[in-house]
């Protein structure tokens, strides 16, 4: 908009006209500093944020820290107050937009996540199932995968099979291999539903490729006994093969029966 400014009498002097500028982009100050002066331009929002993502580093390392000595004085409610606290706080920086100019603190944060995550699964803190949920709800594929556990074993939710289903979907959907492991087991042991082998050799297969021994062992199974699949004895040992090559024990002693009844001949050489 523009505004024409009159000719002030008496004097020689006037404004030709006053240009109102145009909003500018919307201001941000950093998420650990909300008294800061707000930050128009992306590359400074960015900036700021990658240095508060740096002292959220070090202050949830010592957060972390005296949960597990509060831990070791048998103090449960303040280690689960601040292992939960650390991880909140680790996981707030993990899908923030300042992370694609600075992918090395980002990577760090990711680091420090998982490793405090894996740390955390080992303690007593009686309360993992309010952290899980949370890291569900935002997409994480291993917060949906030990909900989906909680809902199969009833650990502090009431036991429920068609909500471990939907989580493990969910997880497995995104390539979480624990979780499509878990659903060819539910879909093949008969527990929770009617054993559906063809779905059961889906997941199963899913998994196997990725290298899961567990999954090559089943897998291997069903297509021994053509169930899901085809029978195929020389796939099924291919499968088994790759399983016991891991050390899976199971797959070394189906492998062995294989070779014994004839069902297909043991290589001069290796398993």
């Amino acid at each position: 908009m523009i505004a024409v400014a009159r000719v002030i009498p008496g004097t020689t002097l006037f404004f030709a006209a006053l240009l109102l500028a145009s909003p500018p982009s919307p201001a941000q100050a950093s998420s650990c500093d909300p008294g800061e002066v707000e930050a128009v331009d992306a590359k400074i929002a960015h900036y700021r944020e990658s240095v508060c993502a740096q002292k959220v580093l070090q202050s949830t390392a010592e957060l972390f820290e005296s949960g597990l000595r509060a831990e070791a004085r048998g103090d449960s409610r303040t280690l689960c107050n601040a292992a939960h606290s650390a991880l909140m706080k680790l996981d707030f920086y993990r899908s923030r937009e300042w992370r694609t100019e600075h992918r090395n603190i980002a990577e760090k944060i990711d680091a420090s996540f998982n490793e405090k995550l894996a740390r955390f699964e080992t303690t007593t803190c009686p309360k993992k199932l309010a952290l899980y949920r949370h890291l569900a709800t935002q997409g994480n594929s291993w917060g949906m995968f030990r909900l989906a556990q909680s809902y199969l074993n009833g650990t502090g939710v009431p036991q429920d099979d068609g909500e471990a289903l939907a989580w493990l979907q969910q997880a497995a959907g995104q390539g979480y291999i624990p979780a499509a492991v878990a659903l060819g087991m539910m879909h093949s042991d008969g527990r929770a539903f009617a054993p559906d082998y063809p779905v059961a050799a889906k997941w199963f297969g899913q998994a196997a490729v990725e290298g899961d021994a567990e999954a090559q062992y089943q897998l291997g199974m069903l297509q021994r006994h053509g169930l899901g699949l085809g029978k195929n004895p020389q796939q099924a040992a291919a499968w088994l093969r790759k399983a016991a090559t891991q050390g899976h024990t199971a797959a070394k002693i189906a492998l062995s029966d294989l070779y014994r009844l004839g069902e297909v001949k043991k290589p001069f050489f290796g398993l």
